[in-house]
């Protein structure tokens, strides 16, 4: 049993409204867990695609969910695979820069983490990266690109009305807060996204994006992510 999904642009780019994206991903972000990226090498090798670079990776938190990135290349077509060093592909996408993109499509399912901001055009940025001293040229430049997508950039308290928003919320996968689409076209799916957790002896993925307290100049609650697995 393995899992992969695919995050980023792409799924984006699938989540929006046709006549909202104006843009097109010009690569594919491929997330894996470590056990599982042998496999996938095979497989990509096998399509004809070759290693171009492998990436330094410059963690979020000392407790990154990135083990490490490669990006494979075939012509001009590009391929970035994110690794997980837990045992869930998804670990990852709850550190990343903003909650725009934290969604991802898997094999018959598309999860977006906060669609009443999302599905609005809304973002909120990931405290995470400005409180731990990562906030670099390159994030403000991936910032700026989403910008230009047609994203706003919010604070938290601004969007308190809509539901499910907060920062400091705990947030999980099977929370029900977050937003699960079965894939238009995809075979009849035999098992929920849980029932495959439950199969990688993973019972859920928590997050919180932390940051400071909402309403107060002073107080900090740090971001966090873990996955809570079988420890039978």
């Amino acid at each position: 049993m393995c899992d992969a999904v695919i995050s980023g642009s792409t799924t984006l780019h699938y989540l929006l409204p046709e006549n909202t994206t104006e843009w097109t991903p010009t690569d594919l972000d491929i997330y894996v867990p470590e056990r599982c990226y042998p496999h996938l090498r095979i497989l990509l090798k096998h399509q004809c695609y070759e290693i171009l670079r492998t990436h330094k990776t410059t963690p979020i938190y000392s407790q990154s969910a990135i083990a490490s990135m490669v990006t494979w290349a075939k012509g001009n077509r590009h391929i970035d695979v994110i690794v997980s060093n837990t045992e869930v592909a998804v670990s990852p996408i709850f550190q990343f820069h903003s909650t725009a993109v934290m969604n991802f499509i898997s094999a018959d399912h598309i999860f977006c983490a906060y669609p009443a901001l999302t599905l609005r055009g809304l973002s909120i940025v990931n405290p995470g990266v400005v409180y731990y001293g990562n906030f670099k040229v390159r994030y403000l430049k991936t910032l700026a690109k989403y910008s230009l997508r047609g994203f706003r950039y919010v604070a938290c308290k601004q969007v308190h009305d809509a539901n499910n928003t907060c920062k400091l919320r705990v947030r999980s996968l099977t929370d029900g807060k977050g937003m699960w689409v079965q894939r238009q076209g995809a075979p009849h799916v035999t098992q929920s996204p849980q029932d495959l957790f439950w199969q990688l002896g993973v019972y859920d993925v928590h997050w919180l994006l932390g940051g400071q307290v909402c309403e107060s100049d002073r107080g900090y609650v740090s971001p966090w992510m873990g996955v809570v697995e079988d420890a039978s």
